[in-house]
């Protein structure tokens, strides 16, 4: 999973806030069933990761606990820095 910055990096550095975008990606995907960002062609899904628009977790998977739906959420934040600091 690719996160917004990895997308644009010629405007951004890579660091470890890319990476827990990835986590959050992955938990989103055990969680769901589906990726964060749908299904589609590359360019759509780009377009979509860009526009950091996610469906809530709760909305695909009811059994998901709030805590464990925040958690992933800060994760896939479309700015590292409203990610988990290192």
């Amino acid at each position: 999973f690719m996160a917004p910055e990895q997308i644009l990096i010629k405007q951004y550095q890579l660091t470890a806030a890319t990476d827990l975008y990835a986590l959050g990606a992955i938990l989103y995907r055990c969680l769901a069933g589906v990726s964060p960002h749908g299904s589609g062609n590359s360019d759509e899904l780009i377009r979509r990761a860009l526009a950091g628009r996610i469906q809530p977790l709760h909305e695909l998977n009811p059994k998901v606990p709030a805590d464990l739906e925040a958690i992933c959420g800060k994760c896939l934040a479309l700015d590292p820095r409203d990610r988990y600091p290192r």
